[in-house]
């Protein structure tokens, strides 16, 4: 049988490597993510990721963003990846990004926080779970500040979700991954990763307490959107 997926030591490794081969336009997200911070944050704001795996985001963002002066959190339930996080900040010599083992469910964000991260993270929440989340996270924000969701999206017409999923495979084995691997890969992820729909997520931010989300990238089943705090 199929172990389910788990962020461990061992994925912790790897994992750099699997979102570069696993995630469309992973780069580009980041990068537009930069501009957009850079676009709308103050000197000194605090800038969190939820859900920060081994820290790559952060570390691109405090070089983008260094003339601001801001301070970074990053926040995962793995502590494999936040040893990760933290051996990848110190060898950079980026003593201003903190790391800590938290729980997207009830994040410790700092008030008035300026920019909120979570990339391709609220997926593997229960349903149920990612509403009071969504509006801790709000409450501890100040007002303008920003939050950037990525995640994986399905399609409620079954025939576009069929047609986006085996372009996306399609995808994957152009990257190097086997038939094999990538079916071994969704069988782990089955009852683990559970994305919504594009109106699903948009309604979500807006019952939370955010601005109408604004989509800025996609790829097929693959979306990110930036929402404000009024």
């Amino acid at each position: 049988m199929q172990r389910p997926f788990r962020f461990d030591e061992r994925v912790a490794e790897v994992f750099d490597d699997m979102l570069d081969r696993s995630v469309p336009g992973y780069r580009d997200v980041i990068g537009i993510t930069g501009e957009l911070l850079a676009s709308v944050l103050e000197p000194e704001d605090v800038v969190a990721d939820l859900g920060c795996s081994t820290g790559t985001t952060l570390l691109y963002l405090s070089e983008r963003l260094q003339n601001l002066a801001l301070r970074f959190m990053g926040i995962d339930t793995s502590e494999s990846m936040i040893e990760k996080s933290r051996r990848k900040a110190v060898a950079y010599s980026c003593p201003h990004i903190q790391f800590a083992v938290g729980d997207l469910r009830s994040p410790v964000l700092p008030q008035n926080t300026g920019a909120v991260l979570i990339q391709y993270t609220l997926q593997f929440l229960a349903p149920a779970d990612r509403l009071p989340a969504m509006m801790k996270i709000r409450k501890a924000m100040r007002s303008g500040g920003i939050l950037v969701l990525s995640e994986k999206i399905r399609f409620s017409d079954d025939d576009t979700n069929d047609l986006f999923v085996d372009i996306y495979h399609r995808f994957k084995e152009r990257q190097g991954y086997s038939k094999m691997e990538i079916s071994r890969k969704r069988d782990a992820l089955e009852n683990v990763l559970n994305p919504w729909t594009s109106e699903e997520n948009e309604a979500l931010l807006r019952d939370a307490g955010f601005t109408q989300p604004v989509p800025f990238f996609q790829w097929f089943n693959f979306k990110s959107w930036f929402a404000r705090v009024p």
